[in-house]
């Protein structure tokens, strides 16, 4: 499942031409490289801003999955315009208890582009436990916002979810996908990758 933010802070224009822009291609990057890996393989697609909404549960139609990350848009609001973290993550791994073949693994990976506030870290800890005891892998990719606590936060969360995978990108890359292709990203990756310097 790949949860994708569109909050009001992807109309940013320090990746090139957009946080949005950059992320959707990122993320069509990597459902190819899923998809592609096995033919039995399934992908999701869920936006994490305003209302958290599935936009596409698991599919193996690229088509679909291409044509709904397109037509995704940021979402700009006094109340709307935020990353909703906690009830992405929580959706996320109710969509994918509902995937047809029971025999494939379960992975989350979030982008991760704005400040996410408010978060409870005892929550936050609670459901990186249930993850990890449910076999739930999730990947985080924090971009943009790479020194704000996002790292901290998603740092603790991934470790608590024994270390899998994470990417901390600062806005000297200018285009996100390349660093996915740089830092080798492989859907049986279980290291724990900072990639804040590449540049």
């Amino acid at each position: 499942m790949i949860c994708v933010d569109n909050s009001e802070w992807m109309r940013n224009g320090d990746f090139v031409p957009t946080r949005m822009q950059c992320q959707q291609d990122a993320a069509n990057l990597i459902l190819q490289c899923k998809l592609r890996a096995n033919p039995e393989n399934a992908v999701g697609l869920l936006s994490m801003a305003n209302h958290v909404q599935v936009l596409s549960t698991m599919t193996q139609e690229s088509g679909r999955l291409f044509m709904k990350l397109h037509q995704l848009e940021p979402q700009a609001s006094c109340f709307t315009g935020q990353c909703n973290f906690m009830s992405a993550i929580k959706i996320a791994h109710l969509a994918l208890k509902h995937r047809q073949n029971r025999n494939h693994k379960m992975r989350i990976v979030m982008f991760i582009g704005s400040p996410i506030d408010n978060l409870d870290s005892a929550e936050l800890t609670k459901i990186a436990k249930k993850l990890k005891k449910e076999k739930v892998q999730c990947d985080v990719i924090c971009f943009g916002e790479a020194d704000s606590e996002n790292s901290q936060i998603m740092g603790q969360f991934v470790d608590t979810l024994n270390g899998k995978w994470v990417q901390f990108i600062r806005v000297c890359v200018r285009i996100l996908s390349h660093v996915c292709v740089r830092c080798h990203y492989s859907p049986c990756r279980k290291d724990r990758l900072i990639a804040g310097e590449i540049s």
